[in-house]
């Protein structure tokens, strides 16, 4: 299975946990939300329910793939990019890996670790829009009210009906939760990548 599958699979199970991984609104975020914060570099009082978290959340997910399938790599590479050994043991807690094992020798998706959704325009291989499967990262424009881009939106593939107008896409941070959503325009569709591993 390849690292976005993985993914794809592990962010459906938390859309319907009751675990309800969503914002506190005036409150810290859920645990695994601000552990996603914190892996790409927003800590502390820069985190609170405002704080945009598709690509965190996205990050985290990839980097507890990756410790599943290979725990010792992942963890040197995480220390390679700065992060603290606390984070990381909280991760492999969260993600209930053993943070002593060794590297295994196969290899794992090593994300950007940015906040920034459009970093994820880099990770993997470009897939043609028409070749898109589910669980293939997607990375779309987002919109203010006057239509002008201000951002981007990362998710993975759920659903896709060629033709229609909306993708129908899994990620973090809609609606201000964990969640599956149909409102994505095809035509904000910027790029679609797949997992090398």
């Amino acid at each position: 299975m390849l690292t976005n599958e993985a993914v794809y699979e592990s962010l459906l199970k938390k859309s319907k946990s009751k675990d309800q991984y969503k914002e506190i609104p005036g409150k810290v975020d859920h645990p695994w939300i601000k552990a996603a914060h914190n892996l790409c570099g927003i800590h502390g009082k820069d985190i609170d329910a405002t704080v945009p978290w598709c690509s965190s959340g996205m990050n985290l997910e990839v980097v507890g793939e990756g410790l599943k399938r290979n725990a010792g790599r992942m963890i040197k590479h995480l220390l390679d990019k700065g992060r603290k050994s606390s984070l990381i043991q909280e991760i492999c807690d969260l993600y209930s890996v053993d943070y002593t094992l060794r590297d295994n020798g196969l290899e794992v998706e090593l994300p950007a670790l940015s906040a920034a959704a459009k970093s994820w325009r880099e990770i993997g291989v470009d897939v043609p829009f028409a070749d898109a499967q589910r669980g293939d990262y997607l990375v779309f424009k987002r919109y203010n009210k006057w239509g002008k881009v201000v951002g981007h939106h990362i998710a993975v593939l759920d659903e896709d009906k060629l033709g229609r107008v909306f993708v129908r896409a899994l990620g973090c941070n809609q609606s201000n939760k964990i969640c599956s959503s149909n409102t994505y325009l095809r035509s904000s569709l910027v790029s679609v990548r797949r997992s090398r591993v």
